[in-house]
């Protein structure tokens, strides 16, 4: 015996009220996961540093912007808009950026720095941080790439600590010799490298 049309009715309400319930549990989970995503950037504060992870797989450049204008004025840009101003995009695509590019993004922050097509010293990252700055320094693989690394604290007795930003949570820092950093065979990287050019933030 067939169902009335007033109780099919119903019934049909509400499988499709549940099925909007499913769908927007999901978007609202996706959506918070996404958030989680873009906010918690943030894995640590080491020296007075804050440390972000980057954003996208070719944003340590972007990323150590961020770490250093923040170091620098209290607060910062997000990745986004930096990777948007430096590459006058207004766009967020993910991609690599030469480090020399980001004179003009901390001036536009308000944070002075200096660009060198050296590749760092300690003698100049130890000043840098004793005058509550650092260095983004960039770091050129064997097997071809790059990478940007950031001095973020230095000793007397010779050490650095080194922060090597990555996606997610497998970003790192370590404290050691500046000749370990600087012979390109650090055990904080995965592959061995010679160090290149950097820019050094200062307050």
């Amino acid at each position: 015996m067939a169902g009335s049309p007033h109780k099919l009715r119903i019934i049909g309400i509400r499988v499709m009220l549940a099925i909007f319930a499913v769908v927007g549990s999901l978007l609202i989970a996706a959506g918070s996961a996404e958030a989680a995503a873009y906010y918690n950037l943030m894995i640590a504060s080491v020296n007075g540093w804050t440390l972000y992870n980057q954003q996208h797989n070719n944003w340590c450049w972007a990323g150590s912007a961020q770490i250093g204008i923040q170091r620098i004025k209290g607060t910062s840009p997000s990745q986004c808009d930096i990777v948007k101003f430096t590459k006058s995009s207004p766009d967020c695509l993910d991609g690599t950026n030469l480090l020399s590019g980001l004179t003009r993004t901390f001036t536009n922050w308000g944070v002075p720095s200096s660009y060198s097509a050296s590749p760092l010293t300690f003698p100049t990252a130890s000043s840098l941080n004793s005058n509550g700055g650092g260095a983004l320094s960039q770091i050129d693989w064997t097997k071809g790439g790059a990478h940007v690394t950031t001095i973020i604290g230095s000793t007397s007795q010779g050490t650095v600590t080194v922060y090597n930003i990555q996606t997610q949570s497998v970003s790192s820092y370590a404290t050691m010799p500046w000749a370990t950093y600087s012979s390109g065979s650090s055990a904080l990287f995965s592959g061995t490298y010679k160090l290149s050019v950097f820019i050094g933030v200062s307050k």
